[in-house]
């Protein structure tokens, strides 16, 4: 059975809780087993709503290209999602994620290269890590590196950048009045003094 069936099951028409796009019913007197199990099942597609709605953007940028993320339609789609579950999902690829991982230890190894994410996930089950341990591992590890001549180049930190200009870059052209304006060149300033540094 699919997560999609299992979801119907639990949430379907057939059944006593009711599913709107707002709100989550109970009727009185809900079995506290069956609550409990809703709960497992809404985890689950939660998780996999993250994965999904990445899986969905990563699909239409490589079958259609990049310009059919400026279709509307497409535009409000992915306003609505999370930018966090994007680029997880279009970094993570599926043979590399796992159910008995936790969604946000893959958020944590997004940036590396997939022979470390599986090395780092790997570690974090054996060793029983919860994300913000494996995450001050991840950090702790690169400590070591030396500053020039290092093969391996850690794009960390550079995905709350990339977020940001793809929320930018999804804002309609009303948004931007001249106050608006203003403001983001000054927020944006200390941005382009780093870079201008570089």
């Amino acid at each position: 059975m699919s997560l999609l069936d299992l979801s119907l099951a639990t949430f379907g028409p057939q059944t006593e809780i009711v599913a709107t796009p707002t709100a989550l019913l109970f009727p009185e007197n809900f079995p506290k087993e069956k609550w409990i199990e809703s709960g497992r099942m809404l985890r689950m597609l939660v998780v996999a709503a993250k994965w999904w709605g990445g899986d969905w953007v990563a699909y239409g940028k490589k079958t259609y290209g990049d310009g059919v993320m400026e279709l509307q339609e497409v535009q409000e789609t992915v306003k609505q999602m999370e930018f966090d579950a994007v680029t997880t999902a279009s970094c993570v690829k599926p043979g590399h994620r796992r159910e008995t991982v936790a969604w946000n230890a893959h958020r944590e190894v997004a940036e590396l290269p997939e022979d470390k994410q599986e090395e780092w996930l790997s570690k974090m089950e054996a060793k029983g890590w919860d994300h913000v341990e494996l995450r001050r591992q991840i950090r702790a590890s690169f400590a070591s590196y030396p500053a020039k001549g290092n093969a391996f180049v850690w794009n960390g930190g550079t995905k709350p950048c990339r977020e940001r200009v793809n929320w930018l870059n999804g804002i309609p052209e009303s948004f931007w009045v001249p106050q608006t304006r203003e403001l983001w060149k000054k927020e944006l300033k200390p941005i382009v003094e780093v870079w201008e540094g570089l």
